[in-house]
Parts: C-alpha cells; sequence; structure tokens
C-alpha cells in the first residue's frame, strides 16, 4: 500500500535536490533493524544517490536538479526489504509514505535479517546488476553480481539475481549452481527457492520443480504468485490435474494484477485435458489480452487457429 502526501519540500543539498519520504509499519511497531533500498530501474544510478532510510522511518533520496520539471516532482523507483514485511517497490517522490504489509511469522521472508549488514562496496556493485538486469543487459548485469560477491561471498541476493541473470541468458545449470549458493548463504530466502523452481521447470524437471516450489510455498505461502504457478506446473506435467487447477488459481489469486500471465495458459492447457476446450479458449484468449507479445503468445494464438473460432 503507498499514500502520496506532501510532507515535505525539495532541500537543496551539494548541488543535488533532496527528497524526503517516510516509512511506516503497518501494525504501528517500531524497526528494529534498517531495512535494505535498493534501486531498480534503468539509469535509476543516474538519478538518484545518498540513500538513507533512519530508523525512524525518514527516507532520503537525492535528485540532480536538471530532472525536475516546473512542478514535476522526480523521484525514483526502488524496492525496500524489511524481515517480516512484504518487500516495497515502486515510484518514490517527495512527500511519499510508504507502509510496509506485514506477510506473517514465515521463514522465506524477502529478505533474511542475516542480509541487511551488506558492505558498502558490495552493495554498490548489487545495485549496478540491477540497473543493468532492469534494461536486460544480463552479461553485464552478471558482472556487477558477480564484483558484489567476489567482495562479499555470503551475499544472498546477490546470488539470487546473478541467478536469474544466468537464466536469462539460457545458462540453466549455471543458474541452478548460483541459486543454490543463495540457498547456502540464505536457507529462508524464498525468492532464491522460487527460481530454483523456474530453472527446474525450465529443465523439465517436474519432480524437482514440484519440490522446489513445494519448499518455496513453505517458506512464504503469501508473497511469491509465482511459486503457485510452478507447483501448478509440476503437477500437470505429472499427470495431477485437480492439483494443477487448484494451485493455478491459486496463483492467480495471490496475483490480481497478472504479473505472470503464463498461469492463464497454463490453466487453459489443465481444461483443454480435463475435455473442456471452451473454457480453455476462453483463457488462452485472456492472455493473448494481457499478453499479445508474450512467451506464449504463438502457442495459444496456434491453438485458437486450430479450433478456428468453433470456441
Amino acid at each position: 500500500m503507498m499514500l502520496v502526501s506532501a510532507l515535505s519540500v525539495f532541500g537543496q543539498i551539494g548541488g543535488n535536490l533532496e527528497i524526503t519520504a517516510k516509512v511506516v509499519l503497518e501494525d504501528g511497531s517500531a524497526m528494529k533493524t534498517s531495512p535494505m533500498v535498493s534501486l531498480l530501474v534503468p539509469g535509476a544510478l543516474d538519478l538518484c544517490s545518498a540513500r538513507e532510510l533512519f530508523m525512524d522511518g525518514t527516507l532520503r533520496l537525492r535528485v540532480p536538479p536538471r530532472l525536475i520539471q516546473g512542478e514535476r516532482q522526480m523521484g525514483c523507483h526502488i524496492s525496500i526489504a524489511l524481515t517480516g514485511y512484504k518487500t516495497f517497490t515502486g515510484y518514490v517522490k517527495d512527500g511519499t509514505l510508504i507502509t510496509l504489509q506485514r506477510v506473517g511469522p514465515h521463514e522465506g521472508v524477502s529478505v533474511s535479517a542475516a542480509q541487511l549488514n551488506i558492505p558498502a562496496d558490495a552493495k554498490k556493485e548489487y545495485e549496478n546488476g540491477e540497473a543493468s538486469a532492469a534494461k536486460r543487459k544480463w552479461p553485464r548485469a552478471e558482472e556487477h553480481f558477480k564484483a558484489a560477491l567476489a567482495l562479499y561471498p555470503q551475499y544472498a541476493m546477490a546470488w539470487s539475481e546473478l541467478g536469474q541473470a544466468l537464466m536469462e541468458q539460457d545458462r540453466l545449470d549455471d543458474a541452478r549452481g548460483a541459486l543454490e549458493k543463495a540457498l547456502l548463504a540464505d536457507a529462508s530466502y524464498g525468492k532464491a527457492m522460487v527460481q530454483l523452481a523456474a530453472v527446474s521447470g525450465l529443465q523439465n524437471r517436474w519432480d524437482d520443480e514440484r519440490r522446489d516450489s513445494e519448499e518455496a510455498i513453505r517458506l512464504n505461502p503469501a508473497e511469491f504468485p509465482a511459486a503457485y504457478y510452478y507447483q501448478a506446473e509440476a503437477t500437470y506435467h505429472i499427470g495431477k490435474l485437480e492439483d494443477a487447477e487448484r494451485f493455478t488459481r491459486r496463483a492467480l489469486q495471490l496475483d490480481p494484477a497478472i504479473t505472470c500471465p503464463e498461469s492463464l495458459v497454463l490453466l487453459g492447457q489443465i481444461f483443454e485435458k480435463q475435455g473442456n476446450p471452451k473454457d480453455a479458449a476462453i483463457e488462452y484468449r485472456n492472455y493473448l489480452k494481457i499478453a499479445p507479445k508474450g512467451t506464449r503468445a504463438s502457442e495459444a494464438k496456434e491453438k485458437l487457429a486450430q479450433w478456428k473460432g468453433a470456441y
């Protein structure tokens, strides 16, 4: 949840403009550890600097004055991770009020307390890697994540993002190795377990995908809709259609914005297997509305073309 209000005004700091926001916890408790703040989008490292998040929840970011156009307030796309709370990702401007929502007493929260005291130079390389990844410059992102790990080998988040960069380059065995090291560094890091399930699925290792996604759900049953998708995919290929449908529906329930539209294609495939092509066609069309150029678009179009409007 993010509310925007005029909490403060821009300040001039050494040629840059400082923007101030506020971070509070949904349950009203005081922060006991400092959250981790990371930049997210292409060019963010050129826009924002001197990030500080104080224990009282005050968040300070700096942007060059050239980015302020008239009365428009420029800000930064960031993520804020705190043990026990859902990771915030969004665009922060001057005056933004951010409420971190509790995700429950699960082990696999967004980031473990063990990962909140990373050396500054390793964090910098990690953030450079994030910026490269946001531009889909995967080899460059790989270099930065490896540099971060050279500085701090127990950096679970860097191992996790290195695994993603390797996955995007179709180096699946290398990606698996990186993700396994992420979990060695922090066995409770749920995101890495979800990514490991993704690799297992890409390698058609259905039993492994089922096991990995099941563990991801055990670690955190609320924050990662993709874990349910991978569980559904695995059970579909194993032949347990009722379980596959149940897990797919749960994935969609936890993902109202449908950030993983592949769930719709999978649901269509399940309906087909169940002898229900009419509902399958609905899900394929829903997918094409949301992701007309998605990774499963050609598959959905081909299936609809075979039916030639019958459904």
